[in-house]
């Protein structure tokens, strides 16, 4: 589960606040270690907090991870985090945009990205499953002036699928490079699951994946599977419903 407390990179090194603090100031779209205002005040009915970029790993991987000695652990950690890592390089040097102009008309660059990160271990059933949610805020600064404003939405859903991409395939690098770990396209009956190409680490059984899949069975009953380890982008709207889905073409 992730810290209570949270610190801030670009603050003094006592720039250290609890978990309330750090909510508060996510939704008020205020500066993470010294509380000013970043931008326009949040709406009193509701405002987009942020959005939620969630980096799954493969479930066999996951099987590894939990099953394995500490180093191990260590390295398949290590790999997800650097993987995460250069995605969000990716993310903000050519996704991450704000708009300007009537009705948005003008896409502008950026500098930065502010984001809160919360590792996650399991799933709520208990199955073994690494997973970690980047929060990212909905203001950025504009490169020309530094002012902050709204994120571009449209963009970042935009890219939601090489995102995925991206951080998947620098992680399966990262695990042949440092654990010496092979990947082979899914088979059998868990393959069936996706129309989507699924790679896992080769040697584990699908009998010990299936043991460590008991929130799949409920939902494959309901005719709904979801592709495994497919990282997506979701809307986090905290503070109230979600803004109105028109964007600017």
């Amino acid at each position: 589960m992730a810290s209570q407390s949270h610190r801030c990179e670009e603050g003094p090194p006592s720039a250290t606040i609890t978990g309330i603090e750090a909510s508060r100031h996510f939704k008020e779209f205020r500066h993470p270690s010294s509380g000013a205002q970043l931008g326009g005040k949040a709406r009193p009915e509701g405002s987009v907090a942020g959005f939620d970029l969630t980096f799954t790993i493969p479930k066999s991987v996951s099987a590894i991870w939990a099953l394995a000695d500490g180093p191990t652990r260590a390295r398949i950690q290590a790999a997800h985090s650097a993987a995460i890592d250069q995605t969000l390089t990716f993310f903000e040097e050519r996704v991450l945009q704000t708009r300007s102009g009537s009705g948005g008309v003008a896409a502008e660059a950026t500098r930065g990205v502010l984001a809160g990160v919360f590792h996650h271990f399991d799933t709520r059933d208990g199955d073994p499953h690494l997973h970690t949610h980047v929060v990212v805020a909905n203001r950025v600064q504009r490169a020309r002036d530094g002012r902050w404003l709204t994120v571009d939405s449209r963009a970042a859903y935009k890219a939601a699928v090489s995102l995925s991409e991206t951080h998947e395939n620098l992680l399966l690098d990262e695990l042949a490079r440092t654990c010496g770990m092979e990947f082979a396209e899914r088979e059998g009956r868990a393959a069936s699951t996706s129309s989507a190409v699924v790679l896992d680490a080769v040697g584990v059984p699908e009998t010990l994946l299936e043991a460590f899949s008991s929130r799949d069975r409920p939902v494959k009953g309901l005719g709904c599977c979801q592709p495994p380890g497919r990282p997506h982008l979701e809307r986090a709207s905290i503070n109230g419903p979600a803004p109105s889905a028109r964007v600017p073409k």
